[in-house]
């Protein structure tokens, strides 16, 4: 039984809505339940008159599949901690969400050179959530490798592409945006990718 309300959107326009739930519950049924309310909010507040239902494809990635004739909707969730979000979105969407404060130290070995020229202007915890969020944009995760998302900056943002090009509709480079938020005391940093 998820506990918590979905709090306001931390983010909402024309073509974008992030909303965030604090669960207060670490269990993973909990967390996957609370990232599939936060996609039901996203969705309504978005396009409050839609009309379909959350389901999964085969590679895990969350879609939404609806019912009326509209233009397609896409939605992407993440959860860490005790705190659960869900995106929906116009165009194809990815988010992560991780503790500001976790410890990705190890990972720092798979940066490519231009990622490690990255640094410090960027935190190893933004470039690794920016790839997370690429991978779910393209509806694939990580998809076993750190290294087939490659980020770079343009224009003073944070793009990353995919170097995997074999996939049908495939999109190369993604856009990432960032929110920054405290939860229960907890900082959380969130990266949403978006086409570029």
């Amino acid at each position: 039984m998820v506990r918590g309300n979905i709090t306001q959107a931390w983010i909402e326009h024309e073509s974008l809505v992030v909303m965030g739930m604090d669960t207060h519950s670490t269990d993973r049924t909990v967390l996957t339940q609370a990232g599939n309310r936060t996609v039901e909010a996203a969705v309504s507040a978005l396009r409050p008159d839609s009309q379909g239902m959350l389901e999964y494809m085969d590679s895990g990635a969350p879609v939404w599949n609806s019912r009326t004739s509209e233009t397609p909707l896409f939605v992407s969730i993440a959860h860490t901690g005790k705190c659960a979000v869900g995106a929906a979105s116009t165009t194809p969407v990815g988010i992560d969400l991780e503790r500001s404060d976790r410890d990705v130290s190890r990972l720092f070995r798979a940066l490519t050179q231009t990622e490690r020229d990255l640094l410090p202007q960027w935190g190893l915890l933004e470039i690794l959530c920016a790839k997370e969020a690429a991978g779910k944009a393209q509806q694939v995760g990580l998809a076993g490798s750190l290294q087939r998302w490659e980020v770079s900056v343009h224009e003073d943002r944070l793009v990353v592409t995919d170097r995997d090009a074999t996939a049908p509709d495939h999109r190369t480079q993604w856009e990432i945006s960032y929110l920054y938020r405290h939860e229960s005391g907890v900082p959380l940093t969130c990266a949403i990718a978006v086409p570029k």
